[in-house]
Formats: C-alpha cells, sequence, structure tokens
C-alpha cells in the first residue's frame, strides 16, 4: 500500500485561500563541541580531504589563509566537497564544478547559494572543528518525502517535453548560449540535444538513440552526413550504444532533428532524467548460445517511452539493458533493469531479473530479483518497475535517488511487492540467479555467425571516436559485404555482421583503406575513454586526448595489456565504466606549484568476468604525467607474480586486501626571495618573507642550478608511488637509464644550513642564532649534505674524463 500523500487544512476567508500548515520550530540547541579531525602537518595548502566530525560529514580545507571547515555535501546536488579541489581559499566541486569560499562558504558559481561552515581552531598540532555532539533535529522542511531539489523545482515548472517551441524560437532567432535560460538549457536535454560550455560556447551535442544497439547503413549514413554537414565532422560511439555528433550550432538543431526522424533514428529523451538508450548483446540475433533475439523488445520499451509524459519525469536516470544469452553479459550487474534470458521452470525461455545496479558516484551491483519474467510480461514489468520508481523515489538530493537507494530504503521484497502492485499480479518465482558471465567479450575480431558460412567483423575503434567518412565508409562496407546493418557495443566499437567467408579478406583491406582493424595492438584494444573536458560540461580532466597520449606512451615502454581493461573517465559519474574496469581511471584536480593539474584516482580489480565486482581504489591523484611509469609498474607487478590460473582483477584484489589508497606524494618545492635570497620549502611560498618581509610575489622557484644549494638544482621530483616489486632487471635496466640521461652537477660554495624542526634553509658561513620561522637555537642547524655525485665532481678539480672508445652496440 502506498504511503498518504500529505494533506493540510484549507479555508477561505476575505476572498483569500487559506493553508494550515505546522509552524516550522528552530532546532533545539544544542552545546557543540570541538572535535579532532586531523592532525595539521596533513592538512597542507591547496589540498582537501573528508573527515567526520561528530555526526557531520566534513570536507576540510588547507588553503593559503589557513584550514577551513565546510558541510562535505555541495549545496548544488550534494556533490562531495572533501574529493574536490582547492586554488587559493576556492574549493571546488568535483561532480559539476560549483565553487565556494572556504572561508566563509559563499558560493562564487551562483549569488545566493551557501555552503555551511564550521569554526576550526590548530591546537597541539591537531586540527579541531567546533560541532554539535548529535544530529540536529529535524524540520518539516527537512522532510525526505516532500523535499525537492533545485532541479526538480525547475522540471515542475515546466516539462521538458515542452520546451521544443523555445528551441525552434532559439534556432530561428540565432540566440547565443549565455541568453538562454539555464532551465532551458537543461530541458533541451529532452530531445537530445546537450550545451556545451567547456571550450565550446555555442555549440551544443547531439545524443542518438540506437535501440537494441543495432541501426541500418542507411540510418549510419545519415549519422555521418550530419557530421559532416552540422558538426565537428566527428562522431563518437559510447558506452551505452549511442552515437553522438558534437559541434551543432543552435540553427542547425531543428534541422537535425528532421533528418534523424526521416531515417527512423530519434534523439528524444536520451539525457537528464529519461530512460536512457534501450540496449542489448551485440550479437543479438546471430549468437549459437542466445536463447532469444532481445532487439524487437527494446525497440518495444523505446516505443512506450518515447514522448510519454508518465515515464519522462523520474527522480533520476534511468538504464535498461536485455541480454538473450543465459549469462549476464553487457554489463548486466550495473543496469537500473537487466533482464538475463534463462529456461524457465516449465523449459520455456523467460528473464531473470536484476534491479538497482549503477556506476556513477557510489556504485552498486544490482540485486537479484527471484522471480522469472515472460517475454509478453517484460513491457507491464518495465512500465511498473517505472512507475515505482516515479512514485516512491525521493528527490530531494541528486546524489542519493538513483533507484539503488529506493531498493536499500524499501528492501528488495518490498520493492517487487510495489511493483506486481502496479502491475496488478503476481511474477512467478524463480530463486535461481544467473551464472556470472564466464569471459569478457570485448567484440574485435572475426566471430562464427549461427547462419552458415556467414561472420560477423568486431571493429576497434580507437577511444570510441571516428571521423564522419570512417563511420560512412563502414555503412558502405556493412551494405556492400554484410547484411545492412552495424552494431554498437558497450567498449565503443562496431560490428558488422553477416560477412560471407569468400568476402572476409575484402572486408580487412577496406578496413585499413579507412584507417581502420580488426586486430588492434592490445593497448588500443583494451583502452575505454568517456567525452572528456573537450566537450562534457561535468568532466573534471580530458579523457580522450589523454587516452591517445597514453596509448603512445604505453607502447614505448612496451606494456602489454593482455586481456586487462584500461578505462578512462573524466569525473566520478564513471560514463566509461571505469568502477568495473581491470583498471579504472577516475579524474579529479590537485595542486602542484601554485598550478591546479589534471590527476586521476586509480582503481584495481573491477571486473564484469567471472567475479563481477566493483573495482578497489588503489591510489589518489596520480598526475597524469606519471601515469605511464605508474601502469607500467602496475601491469609488470602482475606479470612477475601472479600465480598460473590468477587474472589481473583477482590478483589485485587479493593484493589489496585491507588497502588504505592515499594521495600520491611529492617532494616539497624550494622557493626563494628575490631580494634577499631566502630559501623556503614547502608546497607554496610564505605569505612574506621572514627575513626581509618581502611580499609573497617576490619568491620565485628555486632555480635549477643554484650555487647556493645542491638541491635547488634537482627538477621537481616526481610524486612518490606505492611501492611496487620490480625484477632485479626491470630495476638495473632503469637504473642504467637513469645513469645514461642524468645531467653532471657541481655544486659551488658551501652547502646551506638546514633548520631541523621547520626545514629552513640558510645560507651564509655561520647558522642564524635563532630561526627566523620556528624560533628553534642555532645549535640546532645542521650543513645540508653534499650528494656523492658533486663530491665526485669536485674531485676532479674540472678536469674532463676520459672518452671511452669503441663502437656502441
Amino acid at each position: 500500500q502506498q504511503s498518504p500523500q500529505r494533506r493540510y487544512a484549507v479555508k477561505l476567508e476575505r476572498g483569500q485561500v487559506w493553508v494550515e500548515v505546522p509552524a516550522i520550530m528552530p532546532p533545539a540547541a544544542a552545546t557543540e563541541e570541538w572535535v579532532v579531525v586531523a592532525e595539521a602537518a596533513d592538512v597542507r595548502p591547496g589540498t582537501v580531504r573528508q573527515v567526520q566530525a561528530g555526526a557531520a560529514t566534513i570536507a576540510l580545507v588547507g588553503s593559503t589563509a589557513g584550514i577551513h571547515a565546510l558541510d562535505n555535501a555541495c549545496t548544488h546536488e550534494g556533490g562531495p566537497l572533501g574529493e574536490g579541489s582547492v586554488e587559493g581559499t576556492t574549493v571546488r566541486c568535483p561532480l559539476h564544478g560549483w565553487e565556494f569560499d572556504a572561508r566563509t562558504g559563499r558560493c562564487l558559481t551562483e549569488q545566493g547559494r551557501h555552503q555551511r561552515t564550521f569554526e576550526t581552531k590548530v591546537a597541539q598540532g591537531q586540527v579541531w572543528v567546533r560541532v554539535a555532539p548529535g544530529a540536529v533535529a529535524t524540520t518539516p522542511v527537512d522532510d525526505l518525502a516532500t523535499k525537492k531539489s533545485r532541479v526538480e523545482i525547475w522540471k515542475a515548472a515546466k516539462h521538458g517535453i515542452d520546451v521544443w517551441p523555445d528551441i525552434l524560437r532559439y534556432a530561428q532567432e540565432g540566440t547565443p548560449m549565455a541568453a538562454i535560460d539555464d532551465a532551458d538549457l537543461e530541458r533541451m536535454k529532452w530531445y537530445g540535444y546537450f550545451y556545451r560550455k567547456n571550450n565550446d560556447n555555442n555549440h551544443y551535442m547531439c545524443r542518438v538513440r540506437i535501440p537494441g544497439c543495432t541501426m541500418t547503413a542507411n540510418q549510419a549514413r545519415a549519422l555521418a552526413f550530419i557530421a559532416y554537414e552540422s558538426g565537428y565532422s566527428i562522431v563518437d560511439v559510447t558506452t551505452r550504444g549511442n552515437v553522438q555528433i558534437q559541434g551543432l550550432t543552435i540553427e542547425k538543431l531543428p534541422g537535425v532533428r528532421a533528418a534523424l526522424e526521416r531515417v527512423g533514428l530519434t534523439s528524444r529523451q536520451s539525457g537528464h532524467d529519461n530512460i536512457r538508450n534501450i540496449t542489448s548483446h551485440p550479437w543479438s540475433g546471430i549468437d549459437a548460445e542466445e536463447l532469444i533475439d532481445t532487439r524487437e523488445l527494446a525497440r518495444h520499451i523505446q516505443a512506450m517511452i518515447i514522448g510519454n509524459r508518465e515515464f519522462s519525469d523520474l527522480p533520476r536516470k534511468f538504464n535498461i539493458a536485455l541480454t538473450g544469452r543465459a549469462e549476464a553479459a553487457a554489463h548486466a550487474w550495473t543496469q537500473d533493469i537487466s533482464y538475463v534470458a534463462t529456461p524457465g521452470p516449465d523449459g520455456t525461455v523467460g528473464f531473470q531479473l536484476l534491479l538497482g545496479g549503477n556506476q556513477g558516484q557510489a556504485p552498486h551491483l544490482a540485486w537479484h530479483i527471484p522471480v522469472c519474467v515472460r517475454p509478453e510480461q517484460v513491457l507491464g514489468v518495465t512500465a511498473a518497475t517505472l512507475r515505482t520508481f516515479r512514485d516512491l523515489g525521493q528527490r530531494h538530493n541528486r546524489n542519493q535517488v538513483r533507484f539503488r537507494y529506493l531498493i536499500e530504503r524499501l528492501g528488495p521484497d518490498q520493492v517487487l511487492i510495489e511493483i506486481e502492485q502496479r502491475l496488478g499480479y503476481e511474477l512467478e518465482r524463480f530463486p535461481q540467479a544467473p551464472p556470472r558471465p564466464a569471459r569478457d567479450e570485448d567484440f574485435v575480431g572475426w566471430f562464427k555467425q549461427k547462419q552458415e558460412d556467414l561472420w560477423a567483423v568486431g571493429v576497434c575503434v580507437p577511444v570510441g571516436r571516428l571521423t564522419w567518412d570512417q563511420f560512412e565508409g563502414l555503412a558502405v562496407m556493412a551494405r556492400q559485404y554484410g547484411d545492412g546493418t552495424l552494431r554498437t557495443t558497450s567498449n565503443q566499437n562496431l560490428v558488422l555482421p553477416g560477412i560471407a567467408s569468400a568476402a572476409r579478406q575484402a572486408v580487412g583491406y577496406a578496413l585499413a583503406r579507412h584507417g581502420l582493424t580488426f586486430e588492434p595492438d592490445a593497448v588500443t584494444r583494451h583502452m575505454v575513454a568517456c567525452t572528456g573536458k573537450q566537450f562534457c560540461n561535468l568532466a573534471v580532466t580530458e579523457t580522450k586526448g589523454y587516452a591517445y597520449q597514453l596509448i603512445e606512451a604505453l607502447r614505448r615502454r612496451n606494456v602489454q595489456l593482455h586481456g586487462i581493461n584500461l578505462h578512462m573517465s573524466g569525473c566520478p559519474s564513471a560514463c566509461a565504466m571505469s568502477y568495473t574496469a581491470d583498471i579504472g581511471l577516475k579524474g579529479v584536480k590537485i595542486r602542484r606549484r601554485l598550478r591546479v593539474v589534471d590527476a586521476f584516482d586509480v582503481y584495481l580489480g573491477g571486473g564484469i568476468a567471472q567475479d563481477v565486482q566493483m573495482g578497489i581504489l588503489y591510489q589518489k591523484s596520480v598526475p597524469f604525467e606519471q601515469l605511464p611509469e605508474f601502469l607500467e609498474q602496475v601491469v609488470h607487478d602482475f606479470y612477475l607474480h601472479r600465480s598460473d590460473t590468477e587474472t589481473f582483477s583477482q590478483y589485485w584484489r587479493k593484493k589489496l586486501q585491507g588497502h588504505q589508497a592515499e594521495p600520491a606524494s611529492q617532494e616539497l618545492p624550494t622557493w626563494r626571495c628575490a631580494r634577499c635570497g631566502h630559501l623556503h620549502v614547502a608546497s607554496d611560498p610564505p605569505p612574506f618573507c621572514p627575513l626581509c618581509a618581502a611580499l609573497r610575489a617576490q619568491f620565485e622557484p628555486a632555480p635549477e642550478a643554484s650555487s647556493e644549494t645542491e638541491e635547488s638544482a634537482a627538477p621537481e621530483a616526481p610524486a612518490r608511488l606505492a611501492p611496487i616489486a620490480l625484477s632485479q632487471a626491470t630495476t638495473a635496466r632503469r637504473a642504467a637509464r637513469a645513469t645514461r640521461s642524468a645531467p653532471p652537477r657541481a655544486v659551488a660554495g658551501p652547502s646551506p644550513w638546514l633548520c631541523p624542526s621547520c626545514a629552513l634553509q640558510h645560507t651564509g658561513d655561520a647558522p642564524p642564532e635563532l630561526c627566523p620561522v620556528c624560533g628553534a637555537p642555532g645549535s640546532d642547524f645542521r650543513r645540508r649534505e653534499q650528494r656523492a655525485s658533486a663530491a665526485r665532481g669536485s674531485a676532479t678539480d674540472g678536469a674532463a674524463l676520459p672518452r671511452p672508445t669503441g663502437k656502441r652496440l
């Protein structure tokens, strides 16, 4: 039975309508107390971390003005500020990039918004935060059943389906993006048009639905023509089986919709709080192992939801997948609804039901619901599940309203009861769970179809991006050599089915003419990347460009990713499915030498084959420049120490039991005062010089070659990564390379004096009487040791070393 809707007493008086509502009482005053949350030495300027202070989850920010504490949940949509980045006194949310002043909590992105702050102090080397000892009492406005997020408010003001007349008007008038209301920009996603403000202002992306992951050659050619005529001439294949076209101007949008509809395609409801592309297995209809071809069901589900207001105002996005074989392939365990084919109790084909999986900010594997859904029941069960989510799903916090949170709140048994109530009958009970997939398919190469003498070829699309002419070329090949269709896959590749054995060689040559192949190298084959910051508003970092660079760097290092999937996502949304990859990369921002740079959190041990699981966070905040070496160590460690039967994910999951990830550390840089030469070792220069009182602007990075200190001659050391055992041969080769490439170092003059308390460096013949920073006595100062290489250089008195003779082998 549904929970009753809240009702209020109403009366008419003096020509006005009066509503009686409960008085909103202020929360009971709670005595606040100081709580230790961290060591002061661990909260350096430019860092932010998530801590627990009593009942409050707090983002502890180290800024250039001190240490500050803010509510961890971003006031925009609840993103975790503790996983964001800091620049100066500004903290940035990792989810949508909203910025706040860490000192006051004032929102810098939207005027009038404010983030709650907490009082902090540093005492006895520890950071203290002042908070209430228990949870604050809630008020009627905090009732999650009625509380609405900012998004729900503008959704209620005007439905997304109703924005089409506005789009036509914007297109006719050539309205610039800055002049379009933010809510209308979001509503345009109901028609598949996504505004792009990151480096691509006044351009839009169109996301086209490919139901059942199958399109005809004519449809593919139409998409290629749209990309060429109206966009940037590139076509992206997504992990959800969509096709995306970048670079559309506002004037082109109505014509793009008409061109899609002429060939039976649509981009409607492919974004925001809608049901996304309905996927099927790429081998549907050609697989000898399948029990049922699910593509027709996918088309029926799409027809049921497109233009239907009943299913186009959900609390959050919703993903549906169908698999016609009796194992949960194609990421079935990370979908909101997954139908997995199975022989039913009577031997006829049915579907096992998985609910509530997701890959987003809080990834979770689906629950198995012990029922058997017959093919003719799929539409009804889907509609009943959507109604359950629409009616009972909360709408208060965008980060906690996916379908999985409803299942966690009610329990899977109660959710099944709610679905059956809306369905009108009970489903057949079937307790057997779907078998875990025995293999991880990448759909690249030649595959024998169940039809006699026919083959399907999986074409590798590097990081999911094609030029318009490559895409058109594949459409021509599908019609010339295949059955006239193309299939999209979950790893951003394409499949051409229905190719006769005699035409396989001709297809290989045709692919080569377009710069494509069905037998790529192992790195390219297993690399997946989302859209990234180049075009995506939500992305924190670039991805596709980095993925191309990473492919080349790993090739040069001869890193072999045999069966090891490497997925790169630019934000916590994980559109590249990075949480279920063998190696998953999630983009973050970090601070390095007064600059905010791109870095990646590294997850290991995820997988959708054999042991279905989410990856384990292994290392935080690895700068992109260090990723090739870091990944080389990770992969080599697996190859050197694995047992005969262990997969990459099994090896690292065993090794990382109980592992706590930490950010990649960094050698502190040295700053030099341009006025007096004072040296300061820290992440940032001091507010003013402790010797001559010069302002921070007078400090600069210590030069690489200095007569005052040998340390300042060293380049910035790379972040220290987690120790990994390497073979003696690998270590020896690296040491030899480093020795050959290291430039000779010479150190002139005495070494500086080093304060052991604060690491202040003092130049001169004698130490100071007192340290000007921490007050340590001069007797505690010690000379910084010269390195052996410098000592050897001085021993030669400048004489040139003899040059070795002979041929280099």
